[in-house]
């Protein structure tokens, strides 16, 4: 194998390196892993749940673990409608 032909396949590496080290950085950060969330298989769903119980907690399922954190994610960026001393739920406030 030539020179310059090793000195890409090494540069090439470093690359996929690069983006495979970032790609975990990416998923080090998601919610489910910074808040300890767990992680469970419920049927044929799997789910990822911060709190007591989905009802209280942060909540989210799917077909697949990834997906249930892509739900659990997404309900972590969903707002709670505020609770009024009437008992009325209005998001705009």
């Amino acid at each position: 194998m030539s020179e310059p032909m090793l000195s890409q396949e090494v540069q090439n590496c470093y690359q996929q390196a690069a983006m495979d080290q970032a790609q975990v950085a990416w998923r080090q950060m998601k919610w489910a892993v910074v808040l300890g969330a767990r992680i469970y298989l419920d049927g044929d769903q799997w789910c990822v749940l911060h709190g007591d119980n989905m009802m209280t907690g942060i909540f989210g399922c799917g077909d697949t673990p990834e997906k249930a954190i892509e739900d659990f994610e997404l309900a972590m960026r969903t707002a709670v409608p505020a609770q009024h001393p009437t008992g009325d739920t209005d998001a705009t406030r």
